[in-house]
């Protein structure tokens, strides 16, 4: 829920405005219908499991508790190709590896939303703490957009920036460690259209996805 908060604009609090679904408004129906609406930015804050070798088991947990796998987002062709940014949020959402029943490489969440059309992907390679990708991803906003930085410089000034703060704690090394970016061309943020949609489990932790930059 942290994460959300920092970025979602609401009053004088947040980033980016937009539309926000939660729970069972957060469904592969709405993903799907968000995707074909053509918003540049989609955040995704959720849990993801990678299971190498095995692409019916990877899967991306959804708001209404559904398991989006990589074969259903490649063999369903869901289409990213109008988004300008994925931010894959979530546990090992860059890792792929080891080889499916026909030899071939099993990729990950990363490289599957590229192939299926999108223009640039911020992955994670470790599991990601939630109180530091919360503060990384309200840094990355924020710089984007105040300095008009390429997705690449802008993801590079925040990790800087928190490793500055908290230089001689674990919170630096997960953030230094965890975020890639790929496909890093140039971009300009403009006045934000965003759908902003999540899962609260138990603990109070907010599986989110949202669009737009």
């Amino acid at each position: 829920m942290s994460e959300l908060r920092s970025i979602v604009r609401n009053g004088d609090t947040g980033l980016i405005p937009g539309e926000v679904h939660f729970d069972e408004q957060f469904n592969a129906t709405s993903v799907r219908a968000a995707l074909a609406r053509g918003h540049p930015l989609v955040h995704i804050a959720s849990h993801f499991v990678f299971r190498p070798g095995n692409e019916a088991s990877s899967f991306l947990l959804l708001g209404n508790g559904d398991k989006l796998t990589l074969s259903r987002i490649r063999q369903d062709k869901f289409d990213f190709s109008r988004v300008d940014l994925v931010t894959l949020s979530a546990c090992e959402t860059g890792v792929g590896g080891g080889r499916d029943s026909k030899g071939e490489e099993v990729e990950g969440l990363g490289a599957v939303v590229q192939k299926q059309g999108e223009k640039g992907v911020i992955a994670t390679l470790w599991p990601a703490a939630d109180e530091s990708t919360g503060l990384l991803m309200q840094q990355f906003y924020r710089l984007r957009d105040a300095n008009r930085l390429s997705k690449a410089g802008a993801l590079l000034r925040a990790r800087l920036l928190l490793g500055a703060v908290h230089a001689d704690g674990k919170l630096a090394m997960t953030c230094f460690a965890t975020f890639r970016a790929s496909s890093l061309e140039t971009t300009k943020p403009e006045d934000a259209d965003a759908l902003f949609a999540g899962r609260t489990n138990g603990r109070g932790r907010t599986s989110a996805w949202y669009p737009r930059d």
